[in-house]
């Protein structure tokens, strides 16, 4: 699957961008977008990519599990485009997009032991957010309906590759009274950081599914859409982890992007 959207790709690539528009296309458009991201991480081995470790000085480090399903990653998308009209009905829309992927999760566990001692028991909270930012290039198929002169409704679909810029895993730990931040840091357990996630696949590939609509605004035309990025190929080479200071290795884990974006903009017509 891989191989072959990298040949639908370097097709699609060749033949809309290295040869005259005018030969295959209508018309052509430019434009920009830009909108919401809301992501998420699909598959079997989720759980064990977004688990943390947690460092208990020199005693070691465990691996918390960490719920991913408590909400979905909110973060930007935009970019640019160019729109190849192929007739009133067909197009081909290359774009070139900065966006912005991950997860975010936490879990919350009650510190009765703690209670009797220095306060009422604590509800402590550990929340991490995974940021994972993309170059993406999607490559679509637009179909599109006119409704009168100035409206029309799309369908799109393609293919999608993302180069990776940045992977990092940010997190807090929250409700602690003063008490207990004292004794983590005695044993020198951080209870705030960020740090980058090695063994990241530098491509990323996956299919885009929308829908949209175009209108008339003065000198050029508004575009507002909403689509769907599944991930295809899994993005980390492997995971370390450690639940009870017994190290295991995951070797390509099923992970994939998941990313429901919703996009406006603004583009015209050369």
């Amino acid at each position: 699957m891989k191989n072959l959207l990298a040949v639908i790709a370097v097709a699609l690539a060749v033949v809309f961008t290295l040869s005259p528009a005018s030969v295959y296309a209508k018309g052509v458009s430019i434009g920009a977008k830009g909108g919401l991201n809301l992501a998420n991480l699909k598959g079997s081995d989720v759980d064990a990519f977004t688990d943390a470790d947690i460092s208990f000085g020199d005693i070691g480090t465990i691996t918390m599990i960490i719920d991913p399903e408590e909400e979905k990653k909110k973060a930007a998308s935009f970019g640019v485009f160019v729109t190849y009209y192929i007739n009133d009905y067909f197009a081909v829309q290359p774009e070139f997009l900065y966006s912005m992927k991950g997860i975010r999760g936490k879990r919350s566990w009650v510190e009765p032991w703690y209670g009797p001692i220095y306060d009422n028991d604590m509800t402590i909270t550990y929340e991490q957010t995974i940021s994972l930012n993309y170059l993406e290039i999607p490559l679509l198929a637009k179909v599109s309906i006119p409704m009168g002169k100035s409206l029309k409704h799309n369908m799109f679909f393609g293919p999608a590759m993302g180069i990776i810029t940045s992977a990092k895993r940010e997190y807090e730990i929250t409700g602690m009274s003063e008490e207990l931040k004292q004794i983590y840091e005695m044993f020198d357990i951080p209870t705030s950081g960020e740090e980058d996630i090695e063994d990241m696949r530098s491509v990323d590939f996956g299919l885009v599914f929308g829908l949209g609509l175009d209108f008339k605004l003065g000198p050029g035309n508004a575009v507002i859409d909403a689509r769907y990025t599944l991930g295809l190929i899994n993005i980390i080479k492997e995971i370390s982890i450690d639940y009870s200071f017994d190290p295991a290795l995951i070797e390509s884990p099923d992970v994939k992007n998941s990313v429901i974006s919703i996009m406006a903009g603004y583009s015209f017509s050369l």
